[in-house]
């Protein structure tokens, strides 16, 4: 459903030209503008009588339908709108959107028949996870029972930066590497070093009051070599609600064999390539056992080899900040200077309580709130400071200074404090073995 205020009051300008100067001369003398409300008024009460004349008559109320049950409106509090002409009934809203359900994949199977047959074009993930309910009884009998709902939600992502099928000349198999590929070379290093420099350049910028001049001018934003597409809107389309209790292993071989069947490009009796299926860690757990439980089906379509499974990014970022909670933070240590737990005290940080599952915001900042202060801390020490009131010894003519000029020398300072603190003698493994 497309809509817009134009569309509809340029329809009216060619099939009702008299309704609408007489509803527009009720409002108002003067012509109004697409971008007055009181045009918006017009076209509402034109809507609302043509409506009454015709119920075929009824984008508008859809939308408005749409707006109240998307708002969490009762039931109720809709049909009051329908006896005014305002909206459409809820169950014809219902029936509406199910009649859209078998058009809500059309996208993403026009990309996967793009994709089977080689052409280029964008490429697409599907990211999932259950959804589980239970509908409790007023009065529990024998016949009324809980009721549990277990299903499963899909969304295709498209990416914005398509994968390289083919793998360039100058990328080795992993057949071909040592154990000198896998090893950090001095360019990695070099590189490393740059993003800890933006990393910790945003923290005392941002932290020490006598920097907060720099925050107009130092990069928000780490430069590489996708920055033009990252910053681009995600296409999303919801493939709808799957039945599925991810508890049961027979369910979700048969969600994963219906998946490839329609979303995973397969000619020749072979997948073309496999898709990712993004999920949390314990649904990412229950498909790999599915796939190992159809690991010795005679085709890859059933032992289920179209999917690549991942644990998506903001479950692996709360994964990776329980690993560190585990080994840092501990209510034993609430007396110990230094530890995360003495600093969660010592912030009043309250939220911070129980599993990182549960409180993963308030982890979080805490732990970002004590990598700032350490950062801020060492770039005092590079000029023998004790206090963030002490004032720091800027370059002569410093004012005076591009932009650009300052930011390098925020970044040299930064560099000195890695060189200094963590990379001192700077003997690397590559340097001892005498690589380049």
């Amino acid at each position: 459903m497309e809509f817009s205020w134009n569309k509809l009051k340029n329809e009216l300008v060619i099939r009702a030209p008299g309704i609408l100067k007489i509803i527009s001369a009720i409002v108002s003398d003067i012509p109004s503008s697409l971008t007055d409300n009181r045009l918006r008024h017009v076209l509402q009460s034109a809507v609302i009588a043509f409506h009454g004349r015709s119920r075929e008559m009824s984008t508008l109320q859809y939308i408005v339908c749409m707006i109240q049950a998307h708002g969490g409106c009762t039931n109720r509090d809709i049909e009051r709108l329908v006896k005014i002409g305002l909206s459409v009934h809820p169950s014809t809203l219902r029936s509406k959107l199910a009649s859209w359900q078998e058009n809500l994949d059309s996208a993403i199977t026009e990309l996967k028949e793009k994709w089977q047959n080689g052409e280029s074009g964008p490429k697409y993930q599907l990211v999932g996870d259950n959804w589980d309910k239970n509908i409790v009884p007023s009065y529990r009998t024998t016949q009324q029972k809980t009721v549990s709902i277990h299903l499963f939600n899909v969304i295709a992502v498209e990416d914005r930066i398509t994968p390289i099928i083919e793998i360039p000349p100058e990328i080795k198999s992993p057949d071909h590497m040592t154990t000198e590929d896998f090893i950090p070379s001095i360019q990695d290093q070099l590189l490393l070093r740059k993003e800890l420099t933006f990393i910790i350049g945003n923290a005392v910028v941002a932290n020490l009051p006598q920097l907060n001049m720099f925050s107009k001018i130092y990069p928000k934003h780490f430069p590489h070599k996708y920055s033009d597409v990252v910053g681009r809107r995600t296409n999303q389309y919801p493939l709808g609600l799957f039945d599925c209790n991810e508890t049961k292993n027979t369910d979700v071989i048969r969600l994963l064999q219906d998946l490839s069947k329609k979303y995973v490009p397969y000619s020749d009796e072979k997948f073309t390539i496999s898709d990712f299926h993004c999920r949390d860690r314990l649904t990412d757990e229950r498909v790999q056992s599915a796939q190992e439980a159809m690991a010795n089906a005679d085709n890859p379509f059933d032992r289920l080899e179209g999917f690549i499974s991942k644990v998506e990014d903001w479950h692996r970022l709360m994964n990776f900040l329980e690993a560190i909670c585990k080994l840092t933070f501990s209510t034993s240590s609430a007396q110990d200077r230094g530890t995360a737990y003495y600093y969660r005290n010592l912030l009043n940080a309250r939220n911070v309580k129980h599993e990182v599952k549960n409180s993963y915001r308030a982890y979080k900042h805490l732990y970002y709130t004590i990598f700032d202060a350490i950062c801020c801390i060492f770039f005092l020490k590079q000029f023998n400071l004790t206090s963030y009131e002490d004032p720091i010894p800027f370059p002569p003519k410093f004012a005076e200074l591009k932009n650009v000029e300052k930011i390098e020398w925020v970044n040299s300072v930064i560099e000195m404090l890695w060189t200094n603190g963590f990379l001192k003698k700077q003997r690397t493994l590559y340097k001892r073995l005498g690589m380049s």
